[in-house]
């Protein structure tokens, strides 16, 4: 008789070998026909994919201890397939600028919570098809780092210890459609009035300081819809936290005795005169100009015909008089001849 002790061990084993396994999947990986997860497992370099005879479109290495990543790490023949990839918790301090450069149809790169504290900025340069890119929780303390992509719509910095946002730093960005900047260190918001182009924009939960440049910033960065102003905007004043929407007194005594609705007015003037073409006084002036030319000559035009209408009137007057004139001095001599020839008549 068998014993169980043994049958138990002998079945889990044949069922193993039975089961489908991919071939050529790294050990610590599990590969499906479109996909490879290599999650958490313990992982000091990028596993070599150069025998896979998959296709994936997947690539997840989360949660490994891969501190660097080189030209020739994602260089193998499926590498075109690939459209997400996945380097979040792995411990980050490096990337080669060309790392990426293989996966010509990547549309998503998440490379949160590592040690990054620089990105070359040619990294998603040539990758036509980026769409997201997940920088978080890295330490790029000082300037957002600047990258270059044309494609690129999705851009997200939470709590990566940025302090300032150069001017330069999205003007090789011309397809973001929304940038996330929450939880930074942002004091001052600027930059943002020479932003190229639209898209929306998060800004909760980072320390502002309060003073007119940022009221008046927050203000026109609302009335273009870059962020929504019922989100939670905080400045600090004398140790407390403000409202930046909803801070009157403050902004009254920060900046003097203008009511807020008449700065918002002037905020939007500004917005006006940055969105539409630029309109020169002289250009301006030159239209006035015009326009009273087209009146004094509409006035020229009505007296003339007034004179005209005068002058002709005056004429048929004339011309009554002269014919009442006329008729009157032809009745007289009538009525002379008639009388003479009546005397003659009465003589004979």
């Amino acid at each position: 008789m068998l014993d169980r002790r043994k049958v138990v061990p002998l079945m889990l084993l044949s069922l193993h070998l039975l089961s489908p396994v991919e071939p050529n999947c790294p050990s610590v990986c599990n590969c499906t026909s479109i996909s490879v997860s290599c999650i958490n497992g313990n992982l000091e370099a990028i596993p070599d994919f150069d025998s896979l005879l998959t296709e994936p479109v997947t690539i997840d290495l989360s949660g490994n201890r891969i501190s660097i990543i080189d030209a020739e790490n994602f260089d193998f023949n499926q590498s075109a397939n690939v459209k997400e990839m996945y380097l979040n918790n792995t411990y980050l301090i490096d990337i080669d600028a060309g790392a990426f450069s293989k996966l010509i149809n990547l549309q998503e790169l998440y490379l949160g919570f590592n040690l990054l504290n620089y990105v070359p900025s040619d990294l998603i340069r040539y990758l036509p098809n980026m769409i997201l890119l997940d920088l978080s929780g890295n330490y790029f303390e000082g300037s957002m780092p600047v990258l270059k992509s044309q494609s690129l719509e999705v851009f997200t910095l939470l709590d990566c210890m940025i302090t300032r946002i150069e001017k330069k730093s999205l003007i090789h960005l011309p397809n973001l459609k929304f940038l996330s900047l929450m939880q930074n260190n942002l004091h001052f918001i600027d930059s943002f009035k020479s932003i190229p182009h639209w898209f929306m924009l998060k800004l909760p939960y980072t320390t502002w300081t309060c003073d007119c440049q940022t009221f008046e910033s927050f203000d026109y960065l609302s009335s273009l819809n870059y962020i929504d102003s019922s989100g939670r905007y905080e400045c600090h004043f004398q140790n407390n936290a403000v409202q930046i929407f909803n801070s009157r007194d403050v902004r009254t005594q920060l900046c003097g005795k203008t009511p807020r609705g008449q700065k918002e007015i002037r905020v939007t003037k500004e917005i006006f005169k940055k969105s539409l073409p630029a309109i020169s006084v002289s250009t301006f002036q030159a239209n006035t100009e015009d326009d009273n030319k087209l009146i004094e000559k509409r006035n020229m035009s009505i007296g003339v015909s007034i004179n005209s209408l005068m002058k002709v009137f005056f004429m048929f007057v004339m011309i009554v008089v002269l014919t009442v004139f006329i008729k009157g001095t032809f009745a007289s001599k009538n009525r002379k001849y008639l009388r003479d020839t009546d005397s003659t008549t009465r003589l004979v």
